[in-house]
């Protein structure tokens, strides 16, 4: 028993260095230029001015448009902006940008991890397989090309809606909660 745990930490860390090294770009200084990369940075740095403000939920912020307002997380759900804004509380928002990025990936790949485990009951072919999830060109690309930060938070949460389901159907029944979660998750963010 205890060889097996032992065994199931080096997945995790498997996991998360491969993770690391697909977020190696975001270690340069500066941020890579992207899509929607400008909305999302004004958009961190107004939400957490209006919570620096005591606007809960922060919805509109007062100090854009020539201080008519706008209502950035009215139009776009804003768990991405609050997951960076925490980090924010101690770095800049780039670099909160880019620890919400890698915070994505690793938790993707340890969400594909724990499905792919139910499933096939395989360490190694769920290992397989959430590298493979974490890696995927469309993953990839909504990071570094488009920095589509609904895509890359919500691409966590997919592996959470299938547990829940294949739980249902498949399994006990008991943990139905994973859809409450995912769905949760999901209205938040996309």
């Amino acid at each position: 028993m205890k060889r097996l745990k032992e065994i199931k930490w080096k997945y995790y860390v498997i996991i998360i260095l491969i993770a690391l090294v697909l977020s190696s770009p975001l270690f340069t200084k500066g941020f890579i230029e992207s899509h929607d990369g400008a909305y999302h940075f004004s958009r961190n740095y107004a939400t957490n001015k209006a919570i620096l403000e005591g606007q809960m939920p922060p919805s509109i912020v007062p100090n854009f448009c020539k201080g008519f307002g706008y209502a950035w997380n009215i139009f776009y759900p804003p768990l991405g902006t609050y997951i960076s804004g925490v980090f924010s509380l101690i770095f800049s928002v780039i670099t909160s940008m880019k620890l919400s990025i890698i915070l994505a990936i690793i938790v993707s790949g340890i969400a594909m991890f724990k499905l792919m485990q139910k499933i096939t009951k395989n360490d190694d072919m769920s290992l397989i397989t959430s590298i493979v999830y974490i890696s995927s060109t469309y993953f990839l690309s909504n990071i570094y090309c488009r920095m589509a930060m609904g895509e890359v938070i919500s691409y966590m949460f997919l592996p959470i809606l299938f547990y829940g389901l294949y739980d249902i159907f498949y399994d006990s029944g008991k943990k139905n909660y994973y859809l409450t979660i995912r769905s949760s998750g999901g209205s938040i963010i996309s």
